[in-house]
């Protein structure tokens, strides 16, 4: 397919497309960015079970550069989600979808990707790196790319059963990108989906606590000492917390052991900008970034990223990936926010 002829910022049309070609072909990867979070993962298991509905046969694979987080693994055919190790080495396919991101940080799937006949993207990040898609699913008005897909159930010209299945995989992607939502990504569309997907009887509550909230006792732990070592801005509008890879060691934790923990530097009272440093192996720092106020955290990312290894997401939650030392790195971003701030 000429991404020439089919690319189109038009999101009926894009839809178009997209059917088209799934009706014509009949293997279809589905990948996403590495560090899978709830968007993500319900969002690529509730296109697998659209694409299924159309046609049983079709080859479904959904391929990531890691396996699904533990911490989704409750979800419903969550064992679905491989890694290009499960593949045999001659693997192709017809179609390739990336979801929740862009093809610069899907890791080694990137090569299966590139080689589909079709490559399209599901994607509301207001701030992404450009690629020439052949067919262009892109919303940055709407919460999460679990709300695309649904939309996109609802547009697509065959019987996509409401599950409670499709309900729970859909809900999580939602409550995740939202908040439980508390965010301002939150739309009336958002709550309406919602609604509809409650009538489906799934359980909402373990969605919402084994998805969102719940810890274990190795990740409690790590938050209270982020926590309790984080740093304050004088003015009280910046606060940021720092992770190193011996803190990881020294409390037994995993990579998944840090997720949420710049949720809760954010609701200190009185700042407008949290920051959470993680340390990662080769000179590199993962870096969160959210905002309360007007301030742009996702054009900051990819700024900061383009001297690094990429960076992107949301107009208030974004991150990148840093080279550097952790103490230079945080450093650097710390004084950078200062003085967009207008704190130096």
């Amino acid at each position: 397919m000429s991404a020439e002829h089919n690319r189109s910022s038009d999101w009926d049309e894009a839809v178009y497309h997209f059917v088209s070609v799934l009706k014509r072909y009949s293997s279809v990867l589905i990948t996403a960015p590495q560090d899978a979070d709830g968007d993500s993962v319900g969002a690529q298991l509730a296109l697998r079970r659209m694409i299924l509905a159309l046609d049983g046969t079709h080859r479904v694979a959904i391929v990531n550069q890691e396996p699904c987080p533990a911490r989704y693994r409750f979800l419903p055919e969550s064992d679905r989600m491989g890694t290009p190790a499960c593949l045999p080495p001659d693997a192709s396919f017809d179609i390739g979808v990336v979801l929740d991101g862009g093809i610069d940080r899907i890791g080694t799937v990137r090569r299966l990707y590139e080689g589909c006949k079709v490559r399209v993207s599901i994607d509301h990040h207001a701030v992404r790196e450009p690629f020439p898609y052949d067919i262009d699913l892109y919303e940055p008005g709407i919460s999460s790319t679990a709300e695309m897909v649904a939309r996109l159930i609802e547009q697509v010209p065959w019987p996509v059963p409401l599950t409670q299945t499709l309900a729970a995989q859909l809900y999580l992607g939602l409550i995740y990108d939202t908040g439980l939502f508390r965010h301002s990504n939150t739309q009336p569309s958002t709550l309406r989906l919602a609604a509809r997907l409650l009538e489906s009887g799934f359980d909402f509550t373990r969605i919402a606590e084994a998805g969102l909230l719940e810890r274990s006792y190795t990740a409690q732990k790590i938050v209270a000492h982020v926590l309790s070592t984080a740093q304050r801005d004088p003015s009280g509008r910046l606060i940021w917390g720092v992770l190193s890879c011996g803190d990881l060691e020294r409390y037994n934790a995993t990579a998944e052991d840090r997720e949420g923990i710049i949720d809760q530097l954010l609701l200190t009272r009185g700042v407008e900008i949290a920051l959470f440093f993680s340390e990662a192996e080769g000179e590199r720092v993962k870096v969160s970034l959210r905002s309360k106020g007007d301030f742009d955290v996702a054009t900051l990312a990819r700024e900061l990223g383009q001297k690094g290894f990429g960076g992107g997401g949301h107009r208030k939650a974004a991150g990148c990936l840093l080279a550097g030392s952790l103490p230079e790195v945080v450093a650097r971003v710390v004084e950078r926010l200062r003085g967009d701030l207008g704190l130096s």
